[in-house]
């Protein structure tokens, strides 16, 4: 089923990768670079890139045997992939900061004489690093 948000109009979703893959291409200046910096092969790459052109219905980058330009649309819609790209990183970051620190209701059973000896000096020191 497709997402409204993501997809509008019945238009198929955009997949990060492609966009992923296509600012590595632009940045590297060719798919053999882009190629060794991702560890992907060029067929692939060829495949996102053909995949989200196909997608857009536009020429992000006109492509010959021996080079590769990038149009001025597929310029501008760099520099937006780029933006997003940093944006999914930020929100990946906040998970992942989330899930490094304990998080919820600690409850300990235990007999009292155990507690006040060996529990208290170390509950002290959990509960100054997580508040």
């Amino acid at each position: 089923m497709n997402n409204p948000a993501i997809a509008p109009h019945g238009e198929s979703a955009m997949d990060l990768n492609d966009l992923r893959y296509f600012a590595a291409i632009v940045d590297a200046g060719s798919l053999s670079g882009a190629s060794r910096h991702l560890g992907v092969t060029k067929s692939l790459l060829s495949q996102h890139l053909a995949r989200l052109e196909h997608g857009l219905g536009v020429c992000l980058i006109q492509r010959t045997t021996r080079r590769l330009q990038v149009t001025p649309i597929g310029q501008e819609f760099h520099q937006h992939c780029l933006a997003v790209l940093v944006e999914v990183e930020r929100a990946r970051s906040l998970i992942d900061d989330a899930r490094a620190e304990p998080r919820g209701v600690l409850k300990i059973s235990c007999p009292v004489l155990f507690a006040q000896l060996i529990l208290a000096p170390l509950l002290t020191s959990f509960l100054q690093r997580f508040p």
